[in-house]
């Protein structure tokens, strides 16, 4: 018996070495008869049924349904003032003055944007046309900025595209003759600024940026704009915008330096100067000038709140259709337990 059942596995080895081309070793044990390897341990195989299926449905509708007209409320209360000035200040010159009125006043935090049309930041080339390294003080770094990379032997700072094309338009308010008072804090949030060269400069930024070279379209070289590479305007500026018309933030009403501000923004007439520098006409562009307070939501946009009331009313149609084709054709769950008798 012995030698008939080893004479068996030398012929099922053999066979399947020439069956497969492969050597097959039979001796390896089979798999373990628990419960694990066997897959027999106990699961959950749910019966959805519609007494669960549409109650899901629905609260997930109501859920949307509410979140969009929370949203849509928070948009409406938004107080907002914007209007377009490249063809209002076309015969200006550099310096153009426009005189705007607030009807009521703006309460609480009060937000100042600048506004492009028909701009594309978003294209591959233009995104990648920068040198994060750079950004946060190695001056050296300047790979994936050509042709905005280098003046001669001089490394270009910052370089890349993004930062050769940063606005430069900017503005005074007046209200009743008095300057509305603005600042920068608020603007950025605390992480992912960029940094400046570190070292001992003795209070002269420029001595760290020795041995660059500025953008071609800059007036100046960066050690000589606010903060160097920590400014606020060229940080905002290089966080890239999705769409081509897009609106970025510049200012904000500094409350706690005039009181007759600290609520806000009083209703009246104003009046702003616009160093009109940028030119938008080579793209067939537009630029505007926003005012706007801002909500928990963030500021005025009924998009998303639309697209939730949507969604929400689309889910709560089909709950419906679902009840109608249930009543029509749906069985209950006794008369399902009796098919197998």
């Amino acid at each position: 018996l012995l030698v008939s059942f080893s004479f068996t596995r030398v012929t099922m080895s053999f066979t399947a070495s020439i069956s497969t081309g492969t050597a097959v070793d039979i001796d390896k044990p089979a798999p373990k008869t628990s419960r694990f390897y066997q897959q027999k341990l106990p699961a959950w195989k749910p019966l959805y049924g519609a007494t669960t299926v549409l109650p899901i449905v629905f609260t997930i509708g109501i859920a949307c349904i509410g979140i969009g007209v929370a949203l849509v409320l928070a948009s409406s209360g938004v107080q907002e003032h914007f209007f377009k000035y490249d063809k209002l200040c076309a015969d200006q010159g550099p310096n153009c003055l426009i005189h705007f009125t607030i009807d009521s006043a703006f309460s609480g935090d009060v937000f100042f944007y600048y506004y492009l049309q028909n701009y594309h930041q978003n294209t591959r080339q233009y995104i990648k046309s920068r040198n994060d390294e750079q950004l946060l003080g190695n001056l050296q770094k300047t790979s994936g900025c050509d042709p905005y990379d280098r003046e001669g032997d001089l490394p270009i700072v910052p370089c890349g595209a993004i930062a050769n094309s940063i606005f430069n338009d900017t503005y005074e308010i007046t209200w009743s003759g008095n300057p509305v008072p603005l600042t920068t804090d608020g603007i950025l949030w605390d992480v992912g600024r960029f940094a400046n060269p570190s070292g001992d400069d003795g209070g002269d930024l420029c001595s760290r940026f020795k041995d660059t070279a500025k953008p071609p379209a800059w007036p100046r070289h960066v050690c000589e704009i606010e903060n160097g590479l920590e400014n606020v305007d060229l940080n905002v500026w290089m966080r890239t915008a999705a769409l081509p018309n897009f609106r970025k933030p510049w200012r904000k009403l500094n409350r706690s330096s005039d009181p007759a501000f600290a609520d806000g923004l009083p209703a009246g007439e104003y009046q702003v100067t616009i160093t009109n520098q940028y030119e938008v006409a080579k793209f067939d562009g537009d630029k505007g000038f926003v005012i706007s307070t801002t909500s928990w939501a963030g500021g005025k946009n009924n998009f998303l709140g639309v697209a939730y009331l949507v969604v929400g009313g689309v889910i709560v149609l089909i709950g419906i259709i679902l009840i109608g084709m249930h009543a029509r054709f749906g069985h209950s769950m006794a008369e399902l337990a009796d098919i197998g008798e």
